[in-house]
C-alpha cells in the first residue's frame, strides 16, 4: 500500500491527465461547431471570459446583460438577451448563477427584476456622529441584556481584580 502522500501525488497526475484529455476533446468540439457556422473573429476575441476557453461564463453574461439594461431584467428576459448575443443558456443554468452573484453582492433582486449593483447604485457616505453614537448605544444595550440573561437581573459578573466573590447566604 502506498503512503498517503504518494497516493495523492499519483492521483493528482491522473486527474491532470484527464483534464488535458478533456480540454483536447473540448477543442475538437469547438472546432467542429465553428465549422458549422461562420465566426466573427473580432467578436470571438472580444468575448473571452474567465473560462479561458474564449467563452464568457454565465455569470459574466448575466452581468453584461444587466449593465446594458439598467432598468433590470427578469431571468427569462436575460435568457432571451443571451440568445440574441449567440449564447444558448438554459433558464435552469442561469438561476444558480444569479443566486451566486447576489451572494457576492454584485446583483440585487427587486420583485422579479434583477439589477447590477454599481457604485452609482449605492453611493458610499461617511456615517454621521449621531449614527456612530446610536450604534455604540445599541451595542452597549445589547451587552447589558446579554449580561442580564447570563447572570440574572440583579447580579453582576465577578470582577477578578476585587478578590474572591462574596455570596449571600
Amino acid at each position: 500500500m502506498l503512503p498517503l502522500r504518494e497516493y495523492l501525488a499519483e492521483r493528482r497526475q491522473e486527474v491532470q491527465a484527464q483534464i488535458k484529455s478533456l480540454k483536447a476533446e473540448l477543442g475538437e468540439l469547438d472546432r467542429a461547431a465553428s465549422a458549422l457556422e461562420p465566426v466573427d473573429v473580432a467578436r470571438s476575441t472580444q468575448e473571452r471570459g474567465a473560462t479561458g476557453s474564449g467563452r464568457k461564463t454565465i455569470k459574466e453574461l448575466a452581468l453584461q446583460a444587466l449593465r446594458e439594461n439598467p432598468d433590470g431584467l427578469e431571468a427569462s428576459a436575460m435568457v432571451t438577451w443571451m440568445a440574441s448575443k449567440g449564447h444558448v443558456v438554459a433558464r435552469e443554468s442561469l438561476s444558480p448563477q444569479l443566486s451566486r452573484l447576489k451572494e457576492d453582492h454584485r446583483v440585487i433582486l427587486e420583485g422579479t427584476r434583477w439589477h447590477a449593483i454599481t457604485a452609482a447604485s449605492y453611493p458610499m457616505s461617511e456615517p454621521s456622529i449621531d449614527d456612530i453614537a446610536e450604534s455604540q448605544a445599541q451595542a452597549e444595550a445589547e451587552e447589558v441584556l446579554a449580561r442580564e440573561n447570563l447572570f440574572g437581573s440583579g447580579a453582576a459578573p465577578h470582577d477578578p481584580t476585587q478578590g474572591a466573590p462574596h455570596y449571600k447566604s
